[in-house]
């Protein structure tokens, strides 16, 4: 799960707009979408993606800008992974991707694709992050992890097709 964890960026953490109406003497808490992925990111990395994943929807159900959507579905593909959710997580990361192409959103969607065990899906996601952002070691990392599941993978499969052979 650690490898997976690598492609979440924290935020700064901003509090919530207190309101006292006059009249009610109630106290509301009137807090902003950009707050809302402020508090999802937040509890990315505590390690709580239930917290996240609460957030991160109600902050995809509010007004966003057309810059912090992205984000915000991006924040809810990470918490999918934690949560081992890889299909659904995949679904809000090309959300992201179709939105804007983010080497972080390839990542995680590369994260989610290693996941399910669909190695050559998660390679060609980190191949195309790559493109974007060469100099990262996070995304040569994963994709020389990626490379070593596949060529695991073709090892045990001709190891399988000679033992049937010696049948």
């Amino acid at each position: 799960m650690h490898l997976l964890k690598t492609g979440i960026v924290a935020l700064s953490v901003a509090l919530a707009a207190i309101t006292v109406p006059a009249i009610s003497g109630t106290v509301e808490i009137v807090i902003k979408s950009s707050q809302m992925l402020e508090k999802g990111n937040r509890e990315l990395k505590l390690g709580d993606p239930e917290k996240a994943e609460y957030y991160f929807a109600r902050a995809l159900d509010s007004n966003l800008s057309r810059n912090a959507r992205p984000k915000a579905l991006n924040g809810m593909c990470v918490a999918k992974i934690m949560l081992e959710e890889w299909e659904v997580a995949i679904e809000h990361c090309n959300e992201a991707i179709n939105l804007r192409k983010d080497w972080r959103f390839y990542n995680n969607r590369g994260n989610a694709f290693f996941g399910m065990g669909q190695f050559e899906e998660a390679l060609l996601s980190y191949q195309k992050a790559l493109k974007i952002k060469p100099s990262s070691d996070i995304l040569k990392r994963n994709r020389m992890l990626t490379e070593l599941q596949i060529a695991k993978q073709e090892t045990m499969t001709k190891t399988e097709e000679g033992a049937i052979g010696q049948l």
